[in-house]
């Protein structure tokens, strides 16, 4: 007889592995950067280190507003070149009055000697002896701003100065200086760019609002086209 087949064990069943649950990792902590506060350049430095460059300049191109009790619907703007070496000033202004009558006078200064006219471009010159109205006008008023190195004196800390930060003008990056006062008891105001790269000033405005409109005065000038040669000559005839 053929012999009987051992049995054949029972096959195991497996055991299943059991997967671990993988642990999140621990979420670092997020933390917030403390902003640090910007710092400003020291006021008075700046003021000082402004009027240092300005003195240094000898060519530039001024464009600016001022009123003198007119308002500034009539207020007398201006252009102007100085070379200042050569104690020379080229200077174009106007000011429409209160009937909308527009006045234009051009003026050429040098040294001492200044020759106006009313009509620019055109029309008789006059020498400084005859010069009235608003010829003379501009120069008072006016000159200071469109040559500001050309009046001398000095120029101090005035008080309540701060900076208020970083500005612009005319695309240019320039510090901002503020002061407050007063002058024979009204308030005045100054503002000053200061070209946070050369430290020439990039423009200057200062007003005195009065209670009586005659006694109000403000005063806005840009200063561009620094050291840019300029040529001024005296008129002909």
């Amino acid at each position: 007889a053929p012999p009987t087949p051992s049995p054949v064990p029972p096959t195991s069943t497996p055991v299943p592995t059991t997967t671990a649950t993988p642990i999140p990792p621990t979420a670092s902590p997020t933390t917030t950067p403390t902003a640090t506060p910007a710092i400003h350049p020291n006021a008075a430095t700046l003021l000082r280190a402004s009027v240092k460059a300005m003195s240094k300049v000898h060519q530039l191109h001024a464009e600016g507003m001022v009123t003198d009790g007119f308002g500034a619907k009539d207020a007398l703007t201006f252009t102007a070149d100085c070379d200042i070496p050569a104690q020379k000033v080229h200077l174009l202004g106007q000011q429409r009055d209160s009937h909308g009558t527009l006045t234009r006078v051009e003026i050429i200064k040098i040294k001492t000697n200044a020759w106006a006219r009313t009509r620019t471009g055109q029309g008789a010159w006059s020498r400084w002896i005859a010069l009235k109205g608003d010829a003379q006008l501009i120069l008072i008023y006016v000159m200071p701003q469109a040559c500001p190195q050309l009046i001398g004196g000095k120029f101090g800390v005035p008080p309540h100065l701060t900076n208020t930060g970083p500005s612009t003008v005319d695309g240019v990056a320039t510090w901002h200086l503020q002061a407050h006062g007063k002058s024979q008891g009204e308030p005045v105001r100054l503002n000053l760019y200061v070209d946070q790269a050369t430290s020439v000033w990039r423009r200057y405005a200062l007003s005195q609002i009065a209670p009586k409109k005659k006694d109000t005065v403000v005063e806005d000038t840009r200063y561009s086209q620094f050291d840019v040669p300029v040529t001024i000559s005296a008129p002909n005839g």
